[in-house]
């Protein structure tokens, strides 16, 4: 019989502890990274059907969607989101329009909403009323309001919202050529490609009905339906149904008509092209987001960051920027789409109104070392790893691959000075023939000037020597 040491049995001892351990460990969500599309919106100009007094300003029906997101993402992630709102593990940060600001303070109603399981802002019980109100000589007192307690009524709770100029928004805005002018130019090949090459030939032609009818209609400006202005014009029918529909207003075509699912395609797939079909693109335009994502994630798994909630408030071009890059959405997915209905791609989705996707930071109960990330985007887990989390290790791969590793500075460099020539010119063995030819040319006469200037001067030396010669 085999006699087992001490240290044998303490090992078949632990195994089992080990194993017991393993299945009791739990995931644990640790952080959480939003970025989202604003809600409905008005036309961004007017359109044919409808017309609009604030053009691309969020509508009633956009601040309604962000509450109700708001709502739900305070039940998904109460155990990350403070009851009443705290710097230190919230941030909020939004783009310049109007319409993401507004969104982003719909939204943060709904997560801090005015309900019992809310806390809000609150006088102390003994606080002395007669201090609340501004130096100005007021008709109205605050002390008028009906909660004395609140700070504001209903229990307002205003979150601040970060917004930063445009042309400095590198993280947000770095799709537009106002803060990236590189993105001007890409812009403009990508259009150039699209409207006369030969490999665009299939997609104008596909395209054209729309454009027709578009300009017979009169629903836009250009008369030239085989202009670039004509199609780039037609993309915007989208806008005016989906702007005039979300609003209630008449539209001549309802979602799900051939129509409606026709001009659709024109603007996805035309603004895909436009924007999205250049991998430059979608690493300019969202690289450093992604970056930051993971510079966040990184950050808190060695607890160098107290934040464990940011909202980032953006557009459509910064989650289908962010979905490209990911390999989610491409111009190829949204053709298939389009032309075979038995075509399958949950991820091919454009981004519509109050779209948004997560990224989701989770921690290992037991093994802290074990940190994985998911994300999601409108409900659909991204199958980034080929299964539902990547390792952090992992998820950085991703991102490298997705951003083509350009950091900040290089970022710079390509938006200000565009890239760095790596064309090598062709050898023209005529122009190198004439330039050897000349350099002998020019080296004959050198030389033969050379000669005579010695001449010359041997010339002058002997008479100068038999001169004094002479004289001597």
């Amino acid at each position: 019989m085999t006699k087992y040491s001490d240290s044998n049995g303490l090992v078949l001892l632990l195994v089992p502890l080990l194993f017991l351990n393993a299945a009791f460990a739990k995931l644990e969500l640790t952080m959480a990274i939003e970025i989202f599309r604003h809600g409905a919106r008005a036309s961004i100009e007017q359109s044919y059907w409808n017309n609009w007094t604030h053009f691309g300003e969020l509508t009633a029906n956009g601040a309604r969607e962000h509450f109700t997101l708001g709502l739900e993402v305070a039940k998904r992630y109460r155990d990350l989101l403070p009851f009443q709102f705290d710097p230190e593990l919230i941030r909020v940060q939004s783009t310049h329009w109007n319409r993401t600001i507004h969104s982003a303070y719909s939204q943060l109603a709904g997560v801090f909403s005015t309900g019992d399981t809310q806390d809000y802002p609150r006088l102390h019980e003994t606080f002395d009323l007669t201090l609340l109100n501004p130096p100005s000589n007021l008709s109205t007192k605050s002390s008028n309001l009906q909660n004395q307690s609140s700070a504001l009524p209903s229990n307002y709770n205003p979150i601040p919202v970060h917004v930063t100029e445009k042309r400095y928004d590198h993280i947000l805005t770095g799709y537009n050529s106002d803060t990236c002018p590189y993105i001007a130019t890409l812009i403009q090949n990508q259009l150039d490609y699209l409207f006369t090459s030969q490999e665009m030939q299939a997609l104008r032609d596909e395209l054209q009905p729309f454009v027709t009818q578009a300009v017979k209609n009169r629903w836009i400006a250009s008369t030239d339906e085989s202009s670039l202005e004509a199609l780039l014009q037609t993309t915007r029918v989208n806008d005016w149904l989906m702007t005039g529909y979300t609003d209630g207003r008449p539209v001549p075509f309802l979602p799900g008509s051939d129509n409606w699912k026709g001009y659709e395609y024109v603007y996805q797939v035309v603004s895909q092209v436009q924007l999205n079909s250049n991998p430059l693109q979608w690493q300019l335009g969202s690289g450093n987001f992604l970056n930051l994502v993971l510079e966040y994630f990184t950050n808190k798994t060695q607890n160098l960051t107290t934040y464990n909630f940011l909202f980032f408030s953006a557009h459509d071009s910064n989650l289908i920027s962010i979905l490209s890059a990911l390999n989610q959405t491409s111009v190829g997915c949204f053709q298939q789409k389009y032309r075979n209905k038995s075509y399958v791609n949950p991820t091919c989705v454009y981004p519509t109104y109050a779209s948004s996707i997560f990224f989701e930071l989770w921690t290992n109960s037991v093994n802290r070392s074990d940190v994985r990330v998911k994300v999601v985007y409108n409900d659909m887990i991204l199958q980034l790893c080929g299964q539902d989390f990547c390792g952090l290790e992992e998820f950085a791969n991703v991102i490298n691959a997705a951003t083509g590793g350009i950091m900040f500075s290089q970022y710079l460099q390509i938006c200000n000075y565009g890239l760095p020539s790596t064309t090598i010119p062709s050898f023209d063995w005529i122009s190198a023939l004439h330039l050897v030819l000349i350099i002998v040319l020019s080296v004959g006469i050198l030389f033969s000037l050379k000669i005579k200037v010695l001449d010359t001067t041997r010339e002058n030396w002997s008479l100068s020597e038999r001169k004094n010669m002479i004289t001597h």
